[in-house]
């Protein structure tokens, strides 16, 4: 048992140095002309049919990259569950990739100015363009939950988003 221990902890050092010697990858792409501004990541989940409606349950997860040229990305998946009469396209996960232009002079609110979205996952992949429109998600670094985005929260509802700004 002494030695199990030993090496568990012989492990945990090594990760724990390897840890600290690591290098920041930088993996999105930081190099070229535009830099990465902000990074936000953001979940919304409801599972109470009186607040979402009938069909309306599941859940919305993704994070979003927003680079200093006026452009960004998202990677972002939807999950519906049929409640009720959900009627079909409602039920099961959908993915989706965001290319977006946003307003550099907006400093309150994340505001696009066209999307392009490519959506995968319901049979074959259709790409869309949508004209922008204010998100509402905050630009202001920090942590934001139920109540500071829609105002209310009530059981089965639950709501973040989680803002970093690099530059």
């Amino acid at each position: 048992m002494r030695r199990l221990a030993m090496l568990v902890c012989a492990g945990s050092l090594l990760l724990f140095g390897i840890g600290l010697s690591a290098t920041p990858a930088m993996a999105y792409g930081n190099s070229g002309p535009a830099k990465q501004t902000y990074q936000i990541a953001i979940s919304q989940n409801c599972d109470n049919p009186t607040i979402c409606g009938a069909g309306g349950t599941g859940g919305f997860w993704g994070w979003a990259v927003l680079y200093s040229a006026g452009t960004g990305d998202a990677e972002l998946t939807g999950c519906g569950h049929i409640v009720g009469s959900g009627g079909p396209g409602t039920a099961g996960a959908t993915h989706f990739h965001d290319n977006f232009t946003y307003d550099l002079t907006n400093t309150k609110d994340l505001v696009t100015l066209s999307e392009t979205q490519t959506y995968v996952g319901h049979g074959t992949p259709v790409t869309v363009t949508v004209p922008g429109s204010d998100t509402g998600i905050p630009l202001t670094p920090g942590h934001y939950n139920t109540t500071q985005i829609f105002g209310f929260s009530a059981p089965g509802v639950s709501a973040n988003i989680q803002v970093v700004k690099l530059h």
